[in-house]
């Protein structure tokens, strides 16, 4: 009886928890929707104050990603307004997930800690930080280079059919998260690697065995999520993914030597 009602306890402690962080993420969510930013005047100081207005935080954030992302020669159209509205929805809730899920890490590792072994907890600890930055490595990689390279390359053969250049707004971004989050996750392969090694899972003289398939892996990876027919994307994705891959295979022979 005692062991079911500290269950329960435990249970009902970490749903208050998770309410409470959805509670929180919605209303910065309703924030970044409903508010931005307008410069005025007072007592002949020129000041940035908030306030409501249809160009909030979360639409200023998209126009900003179109300018980066898309060519110049494109033009973003909105097919109808509820898929308008929905995607201005949607990107504040993101938007506010990610600036809450520092917080929300730290209350998960501060809960999970009191039950995992001190070595356990100490791998946990350093995997956490390179785990983050690696994927927001990956996400700023495809930003920076894959996307828009990407799209100007794609859209260079549309003149030739005498079309116009024209992109879904839905779309854009779907497919601009779509490769975001592929390129975020599939930059935390070092950290996977180094981590099923220090567990004692997989060793590191396997990782060199299978380098090769390894690679090929990461083209087929690629070629699948960067929704791009040219290979363009497929290449610039898998060097990097590749060049990570050695460099955490001579991490996990240093992990098995240092434990020798």
């Amino acid at each position: 009886m005692g062991t079911f009602s500290s269950l329960w306890y435990e249970l009902n402690h970490l749903m208050r928890a998770l309410v409470a962080w959805m509670i929180a993420v919605l209303v910065l969510a309703a924030l970044f929707f409903s508010i931005g930013f307008r410069q005025t005047e007072l007592f002949g100081r020129h000041l940035v104050v908030p306030v409501l207005t249809t160009h909030s935080i979360a639409s200023q954030a998209l126009v900003h990603m179109t300018h980066d992302l898309v060519p110049p020669e494109v033009h973003l159209i909105a097919t109808d307004p509820f898929s308008t509205i929905g995607l201005e929805l949607w990107f504040s809730t993101l938007l506010a997930f990610c600036a809450m899920l520092p917080f929300i890490l730290i209350a998960v590792l501060r809960y999970l800690s009191p039950a995992l072994y001190r070595n356990e907890r100490n791998a946990l600890f350093m995997l956490v930080l390179p785990a983050l930055l690696l994927f927001a490595t990956g996400a700023a990689f495809s930003y920076n280079l894959v996307i828009p390279r990407m799209f100007s390359f794609l859209y260079g053969f549309v003149p030739a059919m005498g079309a116009e250049s024209l992109y879904s707004l839905s779309d854009f971004f779907s497919n601009v998260l779509s490769i975001l989050v592929a390129s975020g996750f599939m930059f935390e392969l070092p950290v996977c690697m180094v981590l099923l090694t220090y567990m004692h899972i997989v060793r590191a003289s396997f990782w060199h065995a299978h380098w090769r398939g390894a690679v090929l892996t990461f083209l087929i990876v690629t070629a699948i999520f960067s929704h791009d027919p040219s290979g363009v994307s497929m290449l610039m994705l898998s060097i990097p993914l590749t060049i990570f891959y050695f460099f955490a295979m001579v991490l996990c022979f240093r992990i098995e030597k240092n434990r020798a």
